[in-house]
């Protein structure tokens, strides 16, 4: 519509009248316009953000229900980690203080996943125990269990998914008999790599749990 009023002016000039209320009328038929085109962007746009607000705060509503279960027991929908016995169905070892310190396992810190998964699998069960162990008789160690996530996916998915993967290494750790308080499990989403290439065996190095030492514990 602009550019019709635009050329009906350059017609009216042309033809010769060019009055001073001719050529008013005509600019202000333009910025109207002019303006109610902004004003629609700016609709669609804020229709956006909106879309986008609502998306991000129904993520972290999920993100905070989940914390609220857990810190009041209450079960957790589709975690699958260690239970009481392991995958294949036989029983767990003995409590950690049995076990012994395997020295290339305590080396291992790192429990890699499949895409979009937060299982550990049953070949990280010697890793996760020679941990424990360590932990058991250690009490003044804790451990630092961050979550990590390839690139795939958005900021808030990632940090979810993060935050699953700590939580179930924690989860095993606490059922081999480390004390909760040992333990603090977070995530970096994706924005802690590895790898910093874009190959599947790249993005199969940042889908991982790493096991960062400190210490003292509080209190100890």
């Amino acid at each position: 519509m602009a550019k019709q009023f635009a050329l009906v002016l350059f017609a009216t000039l042309m033809s010769g009248c060019t009055s001073d209320a001719v050529v008013r009328v005509a600019k202000d038929a333009i910025q109207q316009h002019e303006m109610a085109e902004t004003m629609a962007r700016q609709r669609t746009d804020a229709a956006a953000q909106q879309a986008r607000m609502l998306k991000e705060q129904q993520e972290l509503n999920r993100i905070l229900e989940e914390r609220k279960r857990r810190e009041t027991g209450a079960p957790v929908p589709q975690i699958n980690t260690l239970s009481e016995t392991r995958i294949d169905g036989n029983a767990l070892h003995a409590p950690a203080a049995a076990f012994q310190l395997p020295g290339e396992l305590l080396a291992k810190g790192s429990i890699y996943y499949d895409y979009d998964a937060y299982t550990v699998e049953q070949e990280y069960e010697p890793v996760l125990e020679a941990h424990a162990a360590l932990l058991h008789a250690h009490p003044d160690l804790r451990v630092s269990v961050e979550g990590n996530c390839d690139e795939r996916g958005s900021r808030e998915y990632n940090l979810a998914l993060g935050q699953r993967r700590a939580d179930a290494v924690k989860r095993a750790l606490t059922l081999l008999g480390t004390p909760g308080a040992q333990i603090n499990a977070i995530s970096f989403g994706s924005e802690k790599p590895k790898a910093l290439g874009h190959s599947e065996e790249d993005l199969a190095q940042n889908r991982r749990s790493d096991l960062i030492y400190a210490g003292p514990v509080s209190g100890h």
